[in-house]
């Protein structure tokens, strides 16, 4: 869906510059023990392996992590790097706050009018590269309830706690 590239980018603006530094350092342990081959991506198996370890050998993790990588691996590469586990472990519901959200609508609204058009999501997330004029329309319309043609913070704020129920959680 569209509709997650934005959820994905306003993830990755918070978890880059709003995340506590205590959280950030939990966040960079847990990912370095998983990361067996320390290549800075996690694999089907050191999932796996690293699941075993917490749940036993008798788990199945295959199932859970199958799960986990439909649903975290956002680039689809088949791997999970740092960004896509932080945004799959951290407590989604501290890191969407109020004043987090707000912060992250702001970088969108770069001409301070408080709604975010389509011209406003191509420069942050269209950055190097071509992308169909359409593709940033389309994120708007999945978006936009009261169909204006932008985005209004309550909106914003609703595709996000859209996001909080759709996530699996690995931590």
């Amino acid at each position: 869906r569209v509709e997650q590239k934005l959820q994905h980018a306003v993830l990755t603006y918070i978890v880059g510059h709003l995340t506590s530094k205590e959280e950030e350092a939990q966040l960079s342990r847990t990912f370095k023990m998983l990361d067996a081959n320390s290549d800075g991506k996690l694999s089907r198996e050191e999932l796996i392996d690293g699941y075993r370890k917490i749940l036993g050998p008798e788990a199945n993790v295959e199932e859970i992590v199958e799960q986990i990588l439909s649903s975290v691996d956002a680039d689809g590469n088949g791997f999970i790097d740092y960004t896509e586990f932080v945004i799959a472990t951290i407590n989604k519901r501290r890191l969407l706050s109020e004043n987090k959200l707000k912060m992250a609508f702001e970088l969108f609204d770069k001409d301070g009018s408080g709604t975010i058009s389509a011209d406003e999501i191509k420069a942050i997330l269209g950055v190097g590269r071509d992308v169909d004029e359409k593709v940033w329309e389309d994120v708007i319309q999945q978006v936009d309830e009261n169909g204006d043609g932008e985005i209004q913070y309550d909106e914003f704020k609703q595709m996000m706690s859209l996001f909080l129920k759709d996530q699996v959680r690995i931590s």
